[in-house]
């Protein structure tokens, strides 16, 4: 299959990024040919490298008006040249920007997919969702929104457009299990945001509540007022020390060390891959009920734990509990053996087959 991916302005250093990159590995593998479009560009570009064929087209610094143009003529010319099976789209915008390339292109029978990697209600344009020919959702409860829209929109054709479920998938499994710290160690993973967004204030208002020695390591970058707010309020706490700052890195979880478990304490999450990540190498995760994934890859006491979202004295609890008994901490195959749902393999393979019924039911509806 040839298969054209349309990405927004993507800042290269994401959940999304590693996905695709993945994804489009996997289809390569397996004979397909994968183009992907960043329509805007991403300001970290390294991540491209690793994509067999990409374009960046406009980017942010353009008036709108001139970037719309860009990526309206550049689509056309390329889709044209090289007209692909279907396009996949991961957001609304790139749907409706591959719904009228088409049009304009005058290309018939290539159906256009919304694989959406957060809720439609954080987007613009959300009608889209019901425009594409179907829509991939990355958990059950996206796919539940989805449906709950296609049958808002109050026609039976829409209503019944079909939604699939393809869970990201990572590649981490294929790595060895992060072994188990002698000192409990919870790690965070992701963007460092103090309060909104990753709440990293309540992991840090957690642990000032612990009895017994631990230690905290903090995985990835953010801005320096919201690093700050961090180390001030750790201080004024007195864990300052407890607290290992590791920073961004290309291959984050091979620079963990040991660790205990991850701890992730958003307040909203698209998907989580991070979550994945630390299940694919064995480590369970205690993360905020924000939805998603969520319930789907945590079990609690078999794969980790979940708290209320801002529940700083669950957190705690939970944290207390791995303290005072380390036992309690579900074994690293088991989790790993779970977490095989989540692999890059099972992906592309629901991708894939995924891909050749929306085809066929494209091609048989324009018949």
């Amino acid at each position: 299959m040839k298969i054209a991916f349309y990405s927004p302005l993507i800042s290269g250093r994401g959940g999304v990024e590693t996905v695709l990159t993945n994804l489009i590995h996997g289809l390569e593998r397996q004979g397909d040919l994968c183009r992907l479009y960043v329509l805007g560009g991403s300001p970290h570009k390294a991540w491209l490298q690793n994509i067999p064929w990409s374009l960046e087209i406009g980017g942010p610094s353009q008036p709108r008006p001139v970037r719309l143009f860009s990526y309206m003529f550049q689509s056309v010319r390329y889709l044209r040249s090289w007209k692909p099976d279907v396009i996949v789209c991961c957001d609304t915008t790139t749907v409706r920007m591959a719904r009228w390339s088409l049009r304009v292109a005058g290309i018939k029978g290539v159906p256009v997919v919304c694989w959406l990697h957060c809720s439609y209600r954080f987007l613009r344009m959300q009608n889209e969702v019901a425009r594409a020919d179907a829509n991939f959702c990355i958990c059950r409860e996206r796919a539940d929104e989805v449906r709950e829209l296609l049958l808002r929109t109050g026609d039976e054709a829409t209503a019944e457009k079909p939604v699939f479920i393809v869970y990201s998938g990572t590649s981490e499994g294929a790595n060895p299990a992060i072994k188990r710290a002698a000192i409990p160690t919870f790690v965070f993973a992701g963007r460092v945001q103090y309060a909104q967004g990753k709440r990293i204030q309540d992991l840090i208002e957690a642990a000032a509540l612990l009895t017994g020695d631990f230690r905290i390591k903090l995985l990835g970058d953010g801005y320096e007022e919201e690093k700050q707010k961090i180390r001030e309020r750790s201080r004024e706490l007195g864990i300052e020390h407890k607290i290992q700052w590791l920073g961004w890195q290309k291959n984050a979880w091979d620079m963990v060390g040991e660790a205990s478990a991850m701890v992730l304490p958003s307040d909203a999450e698209g998907f989580s891959m991070v979550t994945i990540e630390a299940l694919s190498r064995g480590l369970p995760a205690i993360i905020a009920d924000f939805g998603g994934i969520a319930t789907e890859a945590v079990l609690p006491g078999k794969t980790g734990w979940i708290f209320p979202i801002a529940d700083v004295p669950a957190l705690a609890a939970i944290l207390q509990s791995i303290l005072d008994d380390s036992s309690i901490l579900p074994d690293a195959d088991t989790i790993r053996n779970f977490a095989r749902r989540f692999s890059t393999e099972q992906m592309v393979t629901n991708f894939t087959e995924s891909v050749q019924n929306i085809i066929a039911a494209k091609a048989i509806a324009e018949r």
